[in-house]
């Protein structure tokens, strides 16, 4: 073989030792940059372990979710609920204390009425009509019951109104947690799918990269060879 002919193959041989070397070089920057972001670089690729961290993180939080929406709607029906029922207590305790206020008016008449009728009697030996004192009692008693019932009214009104403040707030709490939990869901989603692009990068840049070195290796094997069947 002429002198100048091994040394252009040497010299051949040399660049692509020095191709297969970077070739390595960047193979092993490539696994060392998988490794780092989690990812197993293998024929068949499996979601590594910051993917499966991310999938189980947004698998919670959509259950999460759900929980909230659940209740959150749950808590608007009670809401509504004791809204309604609010009314219809106002309403009642309206009717109580209308009734409360014409009893004592009647009550006040009465008292005016048996007034009169001790002036009038002041001088006389007859007796007060018992019946009217009867009625008279009886329309106290009525007043009694009355003012009882619409204190009874005020306190369930009070209570009805306690507990729709305390589920509104419940309410409330909940659309934001579920607002944040939405919130967190998008940014999980966002996090698996950047996760995955940069695991398909990934995959693709070793992949090219053991081409080349195997693309390389095949051409340093048959250089080789003809160098060495040259020298024979």
């Amino acid at each position: 073989m002429a002198p100048q002919v091994g040394d252009e193959l040497h010299a051949r041989i040399e660049v692509l030792a020095n191709r297969i070397a970077t070739s390595h070089a960047r193979l092993d920057t490539t696994r060392v940059e998988s490794s780092a972001a989690g990812v197993r670089v293998e024929p068949a690729p499996r979601p590594t372990a910051e993917l499966e961290a991310l999938q189980a993180k947004l698998r919670a939080a959509e259950s999460s979710a759900s929980l909230q929406a659940a209740r959150s709607s749950a808590l608007e029906d009670r809401v509504a609920e004791l809204e309604a029922a609010l009314v219809g207590a106002r309403d009642q305790r309206a009717r109580a204390e209308a009734q409360a206020e014409s009893a004592r008016a009647e009550a006040d008449r009465a008292l005016d009425q048996l007034e009169r009728q001790k002036s009038e009697r002041s001088g006389s030996s007859a007796p007060i009509d018992p019946t009217f004192t009867e009625a008279f009692q009886a329309k106290l008693l009525e007043i009694d019951r009355l003012v009882s019932e619409r204190n009874a009214l005020r306190r369930s009104s009070d209570e009805w109104r306690t507990k729709a403040r305390t589920l509104t707030r419940e309410r409330d709490d909940s659309t934001l947690a579920l607002a944040r939990t939405e919130s967190q869901l998008q940014d999980l989603r966002e996090r698996e799918a950047a996760a995955k692009r940069k695991l398909a990068e990934l995959e693709k840049l070793v992949g090219e990269q053991q081409k080349e070195l195997e693309m390389a290796e095949r051409r340093a094997k048959h250089l080789r060879q003809h160098i060495g069947g040259a020298a024979r």
